[in-house]
């Protein structure tokens, strides 16, 4: 197609996208809201150049077509938002995943790799909690570094040239008062990005509430453990509490936010309880995050860490929980097919409080600052480049971590390209007491959980279209297995299927 009429077609549909889905609530009070949503899905496809996007699109249209149960979280959205910050999503989040694709296309043919769809900022190290086994190792105020706003926008700015539209704060803790005034600016100057930020939502209250609709491009994401024995025993007394409290502020002024969840050993039950997710669906929670424990930081607790047999359980959890209510969980290991495998080192980085850029908020590894450099000088960098040429070696994407997953992998691109650890505690990783655990738990994890779950469980039968390059094990086809499936203690001929397709 000529440039010029894509360019009319990418014009159209984004304008008539934009303008429908500001007619949604009256979709919806009308009972239109599901043929109002495959319009929605119809005009898109008109915006995407890349055949990856538009095949993502007519999954889309296919879900609203069949009234998948994320048309009930789609109305629930439309209900509870402020129109201003439902707009804004729309606009800043949604649709420059498509837009975008011609600056992402630039890029990749430039450098030789994908730019990063995602970045997380963690511009200060203070928190006003202390949580047990805190990744971050968060410390207490006026102790560390910070960005300041010169440099996050600078960090914006980049990064807004690569095509990302999605950016994360973390911390430390996002809405401490030494953080949050330079949050609000950056937010309101890159009115046209979406951003989010993990909190504890102490914090939050009216005063933050009513800078986020004024804001109205900022997620909030919630950390919590459970209810409220696994919450305040991780994070403190009272905690819980003060957390249902923001939700509860939150909701009312019609702010889109979710909640973050770290599984482990101790709170696994609660974070495979359908009545939990149930509970922070009623309390206006739209998305949920899971984050596997890892044993990072200062003071690694391995007791902490979830079995291989858990860690499947959460898989088919989340992956249920969608199928049945709705409700997106992403989990940066188990939600590995939906993006491919690891994305970190070229399609997300992380910059720590110092400056120090660093592949994954978890990878804590760095030989670029960006004091004296540019994400794309770090980019560039060998010990990014070693992390990219891995992930391409990896044909299971439920297994896509160089650390939990392939911790030889992780090991050997810090080793090759000389890299310093950038937090006290991150070589701890690639320790004698920690590496022989990780190889062990890996290797169980992917002959008794995870080359099951991809080849013959069937759960990943409608990723088909994505996985058709070489490179990848083909997902299984066949009807999904219902939760609690347990899998063979010993699978030889699956094992023997998995060595021959390698």
């Amino acid at each position: 197609m000529p440039r010029y009429r894509r360019l009319a077609r990418q014009y159209l549909g984004k304008y008539a996208s934009v303008l429908l889905v500001k007619a949604l609530p009256r979709l919806e009070a009308s009972n239109k809201l599901q043929p109002g949503l495959v319009l929605l899905a119809n005009l898109a496809r008109a915006i995407p150049i890349d055949e990856f996007h538009r095949l993502q699109l007519e999954k889309v249209r296919e879900a609203f077509r069949n009234n998948h149960p994320a048309v009930k979280l789609v109305r629930r959205t439309i209900l509870r938002t402020h129109p201003k910050c439902l707009s804004t999503i729309f606009r800043n989040l949604w649709l420059p995943w498509f837009i975008n694709d011609d600056i992402r296309a630039d890029f990749r043919d430039r450098e030789g790799f994908d730019p990063p769809t995602l970045a997380v900022i963690s511009p200060l190290k203070e928190c006003n909690l202390k949580c047990t086994g805190c990744y971050a190792s968060a410390v207490a105020p006026n102790k560390a570094e910070r960005l300041d706003f010169n440099t996050l926008d600078r960090i914006v700015t980049e990064l807004q040239s690569f095509g990302t539209n999605f950016i994360v704060f973390s911390g430390g803790e996002p809405t401490h008062p030494l953080i949050w005034n330079d949050i609000k600016a950056i937010c309101t100057k890159h009115n046209d990005l979406a951003f989010m930020m993990y909190t504890n939502g102490t914090l939050i209250d009216d005063a933050k509430v009513r800078d986020l609709r004024e804001i109205g491009n900022m997620l909030p994401s919630i950390s919590i453990e459970g209810w409220q024995a696994e919450t305040d025993g991780r994070r403190g007394s009272g905690v819980y509490a003060r957390v249902m409290d923001a939700m509860d502020r939150l909701r009312g002024a019609g702010i889109p936010f979710g909640y973050s969840l770290t599984y482990t050993s101790s709170n696994f039950k609660v974070a495979t309880d359908p009545a939990f997710v149930d509970h922070l669906m009623d309390k206006g929670c739209i998305f949920g995050w899971y984050f596997m424990y890892v044993p990072v930081g200062k003071d690694p607790d391995l007791s902490l860490v979830v079995t291989p047999e858990q860690r499947d359980k959460i898989r088919q959890f989340t992956w249920d929980m969608f199928r049945e209510k709705g409700l997106f969980i992403a989990d940066f290991w188990n939600s590995g097919p939906i993006c491919q495998g690891c994305i970190a080192g070229g399609r997300y980085l992380h910059v720590n409080n110092k400056g120090d850029i660093e592949p994954c908020v978890f990878f804590k590894f760095s030989d670029h600052n960006v004091r004296d450099s540019r994400l794309i000088d770090a980019l560039r960098s060998r010990f990014f480049s070693e992390i990219r040429k891995a992930q391409g070696s990896h044909k299971n994407p439920l297994m896509p971590c160089q650390f939990m997953d392939h911790p030889e992998d992780g090991r050997h691109a810090v080793e090759v390209s000389g890299v310093r650890a950038s937090e006290e505690g991150g070589e701890a990783i690639f320790s004698e007491r920690i590496f022989p655990y990780l190889e062990s738990l890996s290797n169980e994890y992917r002959h008794r959980y995870a080359d099951h779950a991809w080849i013959e469980s069937g759960d990943y039968a409608s990723l088909d279209w994505a996985y058709g390059e070489p490179r990848w094990l083909a997902p299984g086809p066949g009807p999904s297995r219902h939760l609690g499936r347990e899998p063979a203690a010993a699978e030889p001929e699956l094992h023997q299927r998995f060595e021959h397709q390698t």
